[in-house]
Parts: C-alpha cells; structure tokens; sequence
C-alpha cells in the first residue's frame, strides 16, 4: 500500500468514528436512549430482521445484542419472535412505540445535522455528499468479514 493510501484510510479511521461518536451523543441527549439503542433502532427495516444479522450489521457479539434487545422489549420498543423452527433464532420488529422512537431519532439527526453542516457554502455541502457516496460505495464494494473494532461502540 503506498503511503497517500495508507494516509487516507488512517485519516477515515480517525474522523469516521469521532464524528459519528459526536452525532450520537447529541442524539442520545435528545432522546432517552443508550448510543447502542440509536444505532439498533436505525438498524432495523419496516419488515423487521433476523437477530443475527444485526448483531453483524452492528459488529456486536450475540450476548449484547441480547441483552439490548432485552432492555428494548421490556420497553416495548421492540418485539421479538421466534423465527421457523429454531428456538434460539429470532426476527426482530419494531413496534409502534419503537417507530415513535426512531421517528424522534431521525428528527434529532436532521436537526443536528443542519446545524452541523449549516456552516458549509452549498458546494462544500455538494462535495461531502459527493464523498460520502464515494466511501459508502467503496465500503460496500469490500467484503463482509470481521468486524471492525473503531466501528463497534460499547454501550
């Protein structure tokens, strides 16, 4: 790897993690909910999703997946059921109190980051949307493996 591209994935490595430690913590003092709970209710799609792969997806173990989805269910902000023939295999679904919650969520990122990114001229605003298409599109082109210890948040 030659150095302006080792420059440059140590540099996302730094800024990635802060930022989104940053957002989520201006969130989670918006909303009455752990920067884990954030990340897991934004996570789950209208259909719902089978536990194991949110537990990947947020590059946490089984064990405190488990036990966050035991403090959201006794919320009642999630619903947990049992998937085919597997007992220990489960779809989760977000009930209508966890849609209010994710509804507050979104609303306290848009807000944030308007203020955040109200400071940059429309062409900086142009060229960090185009970026980002650029590095999610790069991630996304990468295999799926290991988890990735800056991106896993402990809760």
């Amino acid at each position: 790897m030659d150095a302006l591209a080792l420059h440059t994935l140590l540099a996302l490595d730094r800024a990635f993690p802060r930022l989104w430690r940053l957002l989520e913590e201006q969130i989670a003092s918006q909303v009455p909910l752990s920067r884990n709970e954030i990340r897991l209710l934004r996570q789950i799609p209208a259909e719902g999703a089978p536990a194991g792969d949110l537990a990947r997806g947020l590059g946490i173990d089984p064990g405190q997946l488990s036990r966050l989805l035991s403090r959201l269910v006794r919320r009642r902000l999630l619903a947990r059921t049992r998937s085919g023939g597997d007992a220990r295999r489960h779809r989760i679904m977000m009930s209508d109190r966890g849609r209010l919650a994710r509804t507050a969520i979104d609303h306290a990122t848009s807000a944030i980051a308007e203020r955040v990114l109200g400071s940059l001229s429309a062409s900086e605003r142009r060229q960090l949307r185009q970026a980002a298409g650029l590095i999610a599109a790069f991630a996304d082109s990468l295999p799926s493996g290991g988890r990735s210890p800056t991106l896993a948040a402990k809760d």
